[in-house]
Protein backbone atom coordinates (compact mmCIF):
# COMPACT_ATOMS: atom_id res chain seq x y z
CA UNK A 1 0.00 0.00 0.00
CA UNK A 2 1.17 3.54 -0.70
CA UNK A 3 1.59 6.09 1.65
CA UNK A 4 -1.51 8.64 1.26
CA UNK A 5 1.86 11.83 1.87
CA UNK A 6 3.58 10.34 -0.99
CA UNK A 7 3.39 12.62 -3.86
CA UNK A 8 2.46 10.44 -7.23
CA UNK A 9 -0.16 8.65 -4.93
CA UNK A 10 -1.79 12.07 -4.83
CA UNK A 11 -1.18 12.97 -8.52
CA UNK A 12 -2.98 9.55 -9.31
CA UNK A 13 -5.95 10.23 -7.52
CA UNK A 14 -6.66 13.41 -8.86
CA UNK A 15 -5.90 12.06 -12.60
CA UNK A 16 -8.57 9.61 -11.59
CA UNK A 17 -11.45 11.95 -10.03
CA UNK A 18 -11.02 13.69 -13.44
CA UNK A 19 -11.26 10.54 -15.28
CA UNK A 20 -14.35 10.15 -13.60
CA UNK A 21 -15.62 13.50 -14.28
CA UNK A 22 -15.14 13.28 -18.28
CA UNK A 23 -17.02 10.01 -17.95
CA UNK A 24 -20.10 11.44 -15.41
CA UNK A 25 -20.03 14.05 -18.40
CA UNK A 26 -21.11 11.36 -21.01
CA UNK A 27 -23.00 9.72 -18.92
CA UNK A 28 -24.82 12.84 -18.84
CA UNK A 29 -24.94 13.03 -21.97
CA UNK A 30 -26.31 9.84 -22.68
CA UNK A 31 -29.15 9.99 -20.06
CA UNK A 32 -30.28 13.97 -21.75
CA UNK A 33 -30.89 11.67 -25.19
CA UNK A 34 -32.62 9.38 -23.98
CA UNK A 35 -34.67 11.72 -22.05
CA UNK A 36 -35.21 14.20 -25.13
CA UNK A 37 -36.04 10.82 -27.41
CA UNK A 38 -40.16 10.10 -26.22
CA UNK A 39 -40.54 13.61 -26.00
CA UNK A 40 -39.32 13.61 -29.49
CA UNK A 41 -41.67 10.71 -30.51
CA UNK A 42 -44.59 12.31 -28.53
CA UNK A 43 -44.12 15.49 -30.09
CA UNK A 44 -44.54 14.09 -33.83
CA UNK A 45 -47.42 12.48 -32.51
CA UNK A 46 -49.43 14.73 -31.45
CA UNK A 47 -48.35 17.68 -34.27
CA UNK A 48 -49.52 14.64 -36.63
CA UNK A 49 -52.67 14.23 -34.85
CA UNK A 50 -53.50 17.86 -34.55
CA UNK A 51 -53.50 18.25 -38.69
CA UNK A 52 -55.24 14.95 -38.96
CA UNK A 53 -58.20 16.34 -36.99
CA UNK A 54 -57.85 19.63 -39.06
CA UNK A 55 -58.18 17.66 -42.06
CA UNK A 56 -60.94 15.24 -41.15
CA UNK A 57 -63.07 18.65 -39.44
CA UNK A 58 -62.45 20.44 -43.26
CA UNK A 59 -63.51 17.32 -45.01
CA UNK A 60 -66.74 16.37 -43.47
CA UNK A 61 -67.73 19.90 -43.05
CA UNK A 62 -67.59 19.60 -38.74
CA UNK A 63 -68.28 22.77 -36.70
CA UNK A 64 -66.41 21.45 -34.26
CA UNK A 65 -62.12 21.37 -34.33
CA UNK A 66 -60.60 19.54 -31.82
CA UNK A 67 -56.73 19.86 -33.18
CA UNK A 68 -56.47 23.16 -30.72
CA UNK A 69 -57.14 21.29 -28.12
CA UNK A 70 -53.67 19.41 -29.03
CA UNK A 71 -51.77 22.39 -29.35
CA UNK A 72 -51.14 22.80 -26.40
CA UNK A 73 -49.43 19.50 -25.97
CA UNK A 74 -47.71 20.49 -28.69
CA UNK A 75 -46.36 23.58 -26.89
CA UNK A 76 -45.89 21.72 -23.53
CA UNK A 77 -43.32 19.20 -25.43
CA UNK A 78 -42.00 22.28 -27.18
CA UNK A 79 -40.97 23.36 -23.18
CA UNK A 80 -40.06 20.15 -21.92
CA UNK A 81 -37.22 19.38 -24.87
CA UNK A 82 -35.74 23.09 -24.54
CA UNK A 83 -35.74 22.64 -20.48
CA UNK A 84 -34.22 19.49 -20.90
CA UNK A 85 -31.46 21.00 -22.92
CA UNK A 86 -30.66 24.29 -20.95
CA UNK A 87 -30.83 21.91 -18.00
CA UNK A 88 -28.33 19.64 -19.00
CA UNK A 89 -26.24 22.47 -20.16
CA UNK A 90 -26.31 24.51 -16.78
CA UNK A 91 -25.76 21.27 -14.85
CA UNK A 92 -22.29 20.48 -16.93
CA UNK A 93 -21.23 24.13 -16.08
CA UNK A 94 -22.19 23.69 -12.51
CA UNK A 95 -20.16 19.96 -12.24
CA UNK A 96 -17.40 21.88 -14.33
CA UNK A 97 -17.07 24.59 -11.54
CA UNK A 98 -17.44 23.00 -8.55
CA UNK A 99 -14.52 20.99 -10.20
CA UNK A 100 -12.78 23.72 -10.47
CA UNK A 101 -13.45 25.10 -6.75
CA UNK A 102 -12.59 21.64 -5.73
CA UNK A 103 -8.99 21.87 -7.65
CA UNK A 104 -8.56 24.91 -6.02
CA UNK A 105 -9.28 24.21 -2.66
CA UNK A 106 -6.89 21.10 -2.25
CA UNK A 107 -4.24 22.99 -4.25
CA UNK A 108 -4.52 25.64 -1.64
CA UNK A 109 -4.77 23.05 1.53
CA UNK A 110 -1.40 21.10 -0.54
CA UNK A 111 0.67 24.67 -0.59
CA UNK A 112 -0.58 25.29 3.29
CA UNK A 113 0.69 22.06 4.81
CA UNK A 114 3.52 22.04 6.57
CA UNK A 115 6.48 20.02 4.70
CA UNK A 116 7.39 16.55 5.85
CA UNK A 117 9.66 16.57 9.06
CA UNK A 118 9.21 19.82 9.71
CA UNK A 119 7.69 21.30 12.88
CA UNK A 120 4.61 23.54 12.97
CA UNK A 121 4.81 26.81 14.24
CA UNK A 122 2.98 27.58 17.84
CA UNK A 123 0.36 30.60 17.13
CA UNK A 124 1.48 34.13 18.75
CA UNK A 125 -0.06 34.74 22.03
Amino acid sequence: MIPSSSGSWGAAENAAGEQAIRLRHRLGLLRLLANLGPLFGNLGTVACMVESLRQVATARGCCIDWSPALVTTVWVLLVAIVSSVFYFVLEARAKALEFGLSAAAMEMVRRLKPAAGTRPQRPIQ
